[in-house]
C-alpha cells in the first residue's frame, strides 16, 4: 500500500473518533451547534420526563398531575429552535448562491436538493427501517406510548406514509414508528419551498432594507393571524402543517439578512442580555403553559431572534454555546432526536425499578437523568457510525469507488 492509500485509510478511522460535524460550505460556527445543543436538551427533558411519569402512576399517584409534567415539558421549545435554526442555516447557503450567480441557477438547486438525499435520507431511512423490522419480528409495545392506544392503521401503512414524510398528513396522527418524526415531516416540506422564500426575502431586503424589516415583521404577524382563522379548514392544516410554522421558519432567514447586511447591530453585553432575556422567555411560556397567538408573535418569535443574534454577535452567551463539550453535543442532535425516543421506551421499565419506592423529589431526577444518559449511547453510536461519514458530501461517490476498486483488485 503507498503512502497516499495509507494516509487516506488512517484519516477514515481518525475520523470515525472525531465528533466535530463535517461542514460541506461555509464556515464551522461551533455556536449554533450550541444552539442546537439547547434545542436537543428540551426534547430529551420532555420525552424522559413522560416515560418515566406514564410508568410510576401506581406507586406515585400524583404523577401524571399536569403541574409536574409543566416543569419538564419543553419538547415543543426544542422544536420550534429547530426550525427557527433550519431557517437561518438553509437560507445562508441559498444566499451564497444568489450573491455568487446573480440568481439561483439550475445547477445550485440540483446541488441542494442532491445533498439532502444523501446528509439527511440515509440515517433516517436506516434507522426507521431498522425499527420498523423489530417491531414487525418482535411485536414489541411498551404500552405506554402516545399512541399506543389512538392507532389509525396497521404499521406497514405507517412506515411507508413515515418513509415518505407523509404520515401526519395522510393520518393526521404523529408516527407509529417514532412520533418525534413529526417534525422532520415539516423540515422536508420547508425545505422544498425555502429557495423560493430565500430568493423573494432576499430581494426585498436588498431593494427596501429598511422596509424590509417591517415588511417581514408584518408578514409574520398575517401568517400567525391566517393559521389560527384556519380552524374552519381543519384539513388545510393537517396536510399543510407547514403553514402554522412558516413564521418561526422566516425569523431564522430574516435574521440572515439582518445580520448579513450588519443592520441592527448591538454591542456584545447588549446581545447577551437579550439572547439571555429570550431564552428564559420562551422556557416560561412553556413551563407556564399559557399558548396564544399573540404570545407567539409577540414574544416567541422574537426571543428566537435574540437567542440567534447572541449565538452570532453576543459575548458571553456565544462564549458559553461554543464550548466544546456543547457544541459537539449539539452537532449530534439529528442523531440523538432520531434515536432517543425508541431507545427510552426500551430501557424505561427496567430502568425505572432502581430507587423505585424513593421520595419522588429524589426519583424523579435521577430517573430523568439516567434516561437521558443511557439514550446517548445509542444515539452516539448511530452519530459516529451512520449520520456523520453521511455529513461528507462525496461519500457516495467514495463509497462506489471503494467497492468496486476492491473488487478489480481481487479479480486481478
Amino acid at each position: 500500500m503507498n503512502t497516499e492509500q495509507e494516509q487516506t485509510q488512517q484519516s477514515w478511522w481518525l475520523s470515525l473518533f472525531t465528533l466535530r460535524r463535517i461542514i460541506s460550505q461555509g464556515s464551522y460556527v461551533p455556536a449554533v451547534d450550541g444552539v442546537r445543543a439547547i434545542a436537543i436538551i428540551c426534547v430529551l427533558l420532555d420525552h424522559a420526563c413522560s416515560r418515566v411519569l406514564r410508568r410510576v402512576t401506581d406507586i406515585y399517584p400524583f404523577a401524571m398531575d399536569g403541574a409536574i409534567y409543566n416543569w419538564f415539558n419543553f419538547g415543543g421549545t426544542g422544536v420550534l429552535l429547530f426550525f427557527t435554526l433550519s431557517g437561518y442555516i438553509l437560507h445562508a447557503g441559498i444566499r451564497r448562491a444568489i450573491e455568487r450567480d446573480g440568481k439561483l441557477k439550475g445547477s445550485f438547486l440540483k446541488k441542494y436538493f442532491l445533498r439532502r438525499l444523501t446528509r439527511l435520507e440515509p440515517p433516517y431511512l436506516i434507522l426507521l427501517t431498522v425499527i420498523f423490522v423489530f417491531l414487525s419480528v418482535t411485536g414489541y409495545s411498551s404500552g405506554f406510548g402516545a399512541n399506543s392506544a389512538t392507532q389509525v392503521t396497521s404499521l406497514i401503512n405507517s412506515y411507508w406514509a413515515s418513509f415518505f414524510y407523509v404520515h401526519q398528513a395522510v393520518f393526521n396522527q404523529a408516527p407509529m414508528i417514532n412520533p418525534p418524526l413529526w417534525s422532520l415531516e415539516i423540515e422536508v416540506q420547508f425545505y422544498i419551498i425555502a429557495p423560493a422564500i430565500s430568493l423573494v426575502l432576499y430581494a426585498l431586503f436588498a431593494r427596501w432594507t429598511k422596509k424590509a424589516i417591517g415588511i417581514a415583521i408584518l408578514l409574520a404577524a398575517v401568517w400567525v393571524g391566517f393559521f389560527y382563522s384556519m380552524t374552519a379548514f381543519p384539513i388545510i392544516n393537517q396536510v399543510f402543517l407547514i403553514i402554522r410554522f412558516l413564521p418561526v421558519f422566516f425569523v431564522g432567514i430574516i435574521f440572515g439578512e439582518i445580520s448579513s447586511r450588519n443592520l441592527l447591530q448591538m454591542r456584545p453585553q447588549t446581545a447577551d442580555f437579550l439572547a439571555w432575556t429570550g431564552l428564559l422567555t420562551i422556557l416560561a411560556i412553556q413551563l407556564f403553559d399559557v399558548h396564544t397567538w399573540y404570545l407567539e408573535l409577540i414574544f416567541i418569535l422574537p426571543a428566537h431572534y435574540f437567542i440567534l443574534n447572541g449565538a452570532i454577535h453576543g459575548g458571553g452567551f456565544k462564549r458559553l454555546l461554543s464550548v466544546n463539550g456543547i457544541a459537539t453535543f449539539g452537532g449530534m442532535c439529528y442523531s440523538i432526536y432520531l434515536i432517543h425516543l425508541p431507545a427510552m421506551e426500551f430501557i424505561a421499565s427496567p430502568v425505572g425499578r432502581l430507587l423505585r419506592g424513593a421520595p419522588f423529589e429524589l426519583y424523579l431526577p435521577v430517573q430523568i437523568v439516567l434516561m437521558i444518559c443511557l439514550a446517548m449511547v445509542p444515539s452516539l453510536i448511530y452519530y459516529v457510525l451512520i449520520e456523520r461519514p453521511c455529513m461528507n458530501p462525496s461519500w457516495p461517490q467514495d463509497l462506489y469507488n471503494f467497492a468496486f476498486r476492491k473488487r478489480i483488485v481481487k479479480s486481478t
